[in-house]
């Protein structure tokens, strides 16, 4: 972008809700009652008024997720943050848990997306790691989930199983 003077920025994140199941009924089942509550407040509270044409927020759950959020089984995860990399995206924050969600979900869903998405997102760019990020440092020796984050370079969280320092947890 840069070489070609066209004004568009060399990096360009992008914030997703993203869950990871087993399949894709999984994924959607263990989603919906979180995530479709979150959104159900946001219609209480009448932000999706501000959406363009007849959008809101109180569509059917997979109709609400469809181009909005980002779940389904690992290789439907892969699919989708593969096409947002087609289209330029460098980096990512994904919001992985949700308010209700027990613990124990969260971590199933950060550990499936560890084990079985981030490897391809490495392998979607040259020079590439994840990143995990979480909000508060550690939870009973469990990890929050917050953020994963792919950037160019080297890292010290790229050769750790999860992709925190300290390997396992």
């Amino acid at each position: 972008a840069g070489a070609a003077n066209s004004g568009a920025p060399d990096r360009l994140p992008l914030g997703r809700e993203v869950f990871v199941g087993r399949t894709h009924e999984d994924a959607f089942a263990s989603a919906a009652p979180y995530l479709g509550g979150k959104y159900e407040a946001y219609a209480q509270w009448g932000q999706d008024k501000a959406l363009p044409g007849e959008e809101n927020f109180r569509e059917p759950f997979e109709d609400l997720a469809r181009d909005r959020f980002v779940i389904g089984s690992p290789d439907e995860v892969v699919e989708e943050l593969s096409r947002y990399r087609e289209l330029g995206m460098s980096h990512g924050c994904f919001r992985m848990m949700w308010p209700g969600m027990p613990l124990a979900d969260g971590v199933a869903n950060l550990e499936l997306f560890a084990d079985r998405v981030a490897p391809h997102l490495r392998e979607d760019q040259s020079a590439a790691a994840v990143r995990l990020h979480h909000r508060n440092q550690r939870h009973q020796g469990q990890i929050n989930p917050c953020s994963v984050e792919s950037y160019e370079g080297e890292s010290e969280y790229q050769d750790s199983p999860i992709g925190v320092p300290g390997g396992e947890n």
